[in-house]
């Protein structure tokens, strides 16, 4: 299941929930809002919200209690954590340090469950089980798979190229695309209602493509490695 958060979150929640310091802020302490473009650019002059900080100890708290609420009446698998990218040497909250108490707590109560994100840097990474980024490996192979698997963007297996409505692998050209390497990404394939009765075929070719993936191994997340 997908959460937001990292991402945004609109007024109207924060007014209601008293959050409304809970927002990311520059080093000079500005509030950065939700302001970027989708596909058709509608929302260009949007700023129905603000980036949020995983550090403010309200908002963390109402992540987690959230997350926790899902697990115990759902029983789903794990969470994905959207744009955990966001950073800012904000002045009131580290946005690193929420994270990492956020996860800590996750898997203090739920420890078979699974928590993935999404881009992010370096410090990160090994916060979380799985991790993908929008533009491929980036250079960082070896490094990721030192501390998290990486499985790739929602784009790759669409025959199009296509990410969504707003995503940037719209084309049969996107670098997320052509960024895939077998040997450092799990490969996956993104399912909607009705997918398998309509692209069955392409879906079982995608699986033909997959079984030749052989993910590089390093010597960290090989249990026999001395």
């Amino acid at each position: 299941l997908m959460f937001g958060g990292p991402n945004l979150s609109t007024f109207k929640f924060l007014e209601k929930n008293n959050m409304m310091e809970a927002g990311l802020k520059t080093p000079s302490g500005q509030v950065e809002l939700q302001n970027w473009l989708d596909w058709n650019t509608d929302l260009q002059i949007e700023t129905m919200g603000l980036i949020m900080n995983f550090g403010h100890p309200r908002y963390r708290d109402y992540m987690i209690s959230k997350t926790a609420d899902l697990f115990d009446t759902y029983d789903i698998d794990g969470i994905f954590l959207d744009g955990t990218l966001r950073w800012q040497n904000s002045p009131d909250y580290s946005t690193y340090e929420g994270l990492v108490q956020f996860t800590q707590e996750i898997r203090k109560r739920y420890p078979e469950k699974m928590i993935m994100g999404e881009d992010g840097y370096d410090a990160i990474y090994g916060l979380f089980d799985l991790f993908h980024t929008s533009a491929g490996p980036l250079g960082l192979e070896n490094y990721m798979l030192r501390y998290t698997r990486q499985f790739y963007y929602l784009a790759y297996p669409a025959e199009n190229g296509s990410a969504g409505i707003h995503e940037i692998g719209w084309s049969k050209d996107s670098h997320t695309i052509n960024n895939a390497k077998p040997e450092f990404t799990i490969p996956s394939i993104s399912i909607f209602n009705g997918d398998l009765e309509k692209y069955g075929d392409q879906i079982k070719n995608k699986l033909e493509v997959y079984k030749n993936w052989d993910l590089k191994p390093v010597p960290i997340m090989n249990k026999n490695a001395h």
